[in-house]
């Protein structure tokens, strides 16, 4: 995945290389502090970025192929998301590394 410069047009960041089968992100969802982004895949796990570093900090999976949406609440402490599979997760961010949902 790639971050773009406003000012420049052209890319900034680069956050790792895709190595999982299928096509690279569907969705994507920024923290409202702009600290943290998440990736949602069609095979249904989520990849958590760091913006500052672009290090990979974690990965979710919990969704039985495409992950079709995903938001972050206000606060910025739960990320929720929806899958193909027609299950809505509910994720507590300050508990992520790496889990299954249940």
């Amino acid at each position: 995945m790639l971050s773009w410069s406003v000012e420049t047009g052209k890319p900034a960041k680069e956050y790792g290389k895709y190595q999982g089968g299928g096509t690279g992100p569907y969705f994507v969802a920024l923290s409202p502090d702009g600290k943290t982004l998440f990736s949602g895949f069609e095979v249904g796990f989520l990849d958590i970025w760091d913006v500052e570093s672009t290090e990979k900090k974690g990965w979710l999976f919990g969704h039985f192929g495409l992950v079709k949406a995903m938001v972050f609440s206000s606060d910025g402490r739960t990320v929720v998301t929806s899958g193909r599979d027609g299950a809505v997760r509910f994720w507590d961010i300050g508990q992520v590394t790496r889990f299954q949902a249940k």
